[in-house]
């Protein structure tokens, strides 16, 4: 905790010419998702759990839906656009993105925090700083945890943030392009795969997965099953 890398970072943060502040102090909201245990639905609202946040990234490609109603009592945790959202666990714990207009709609796990930013502040400089050397490091080196490393929301609070105001749209600017180069990667990743399994001769392979398989009752005596 007290590393001179960590403790340098920190008061340069503190000595930002334009000020700063404790992240609750920016913030009408932060919070995290669902803590219960809860039963998924085929039709229903969209539920990311930390796997699906990158940085400056958000990954919609699940398969997990909650029921509306139950949904409902997380209202909290639901997206909204220009809410920053922030993995709380996980290898990667730490990394942010941010919700868009477009964005569909979902919830999250409690291994993701939200954070909603009052309106004079720039939600698209904050993950840009929570993604940063500076504030990754000062994010990560309030977790806590014994086997599993975690964030935790008052800790999270008090993460200490450079004040620069929303008028400085040039961070969107910035998070646009990292976003579109994880579109861009993730399809040339998908036609290189394609590609390789055609190669292969493996492109009409099922790899669904199959919970049994039939052999003959000769094959398991000659195993001795």
């Amino acid at each position: 905790y007290y590393d001179p890398e960590l403790l340098k970072m920190e008061s340069a943060v503190k000595a930002f010419p334009n000020g700063w502040a404790p992240l609750l102090e920016m913030a009408k909201i932060v919070t995290d998702g669902d803590h219960l245990k809860r039963n998924y639905v085929e039709k229903g609202v969209l539920f990311l759990t930390s796997e699906n946040f990158q940085e400056h990234f958000i990954d919609f490609e699940s398969e997990l839906r909650i029921p509306p109603a139950y949904e409902r009592t997380l209202s909290r945790a639901r997206s909204e656009p220009g809410a920053v959202f922030l993995t709380k666990t996980g290898k990667w714990y730490g990394k942010a993105a941010v919700c868009r207009t477009n964005d569909p709609v979902f919830n999250i796990s409690a291994d993701v925090a939200k954070i909603l930013l009052r309106p004079e502040y720039d939600p698209f400089f904050l993950a840009c700083y929570l993604n940063s050397s500076i504030g990754y490091s000062l994010v990560r080196r309030e977790s806590t945890g014994a086997s599993r490393d975690r964030i935790v929301l008052d800790n999270l609070r008090s993460l200490p943030v450079p004040i620069v105001r929303n008028t400085e749209l040039k961070y969107r600017v910035i998070v646009d392009r990292i976003s579109e180069a994880h579109i861009r990667a993730a399809y040339l990743y998908a036609q290189a795969e394609a590609l390789l399994l055609e190669e292969l001769g493996l492109e009409k392979l099922d790899l669904a997965p199959s919970l049994f398989y039939e052999r003959p009752y000769h094959d398991v005596v000659a195993a001795r099953r």
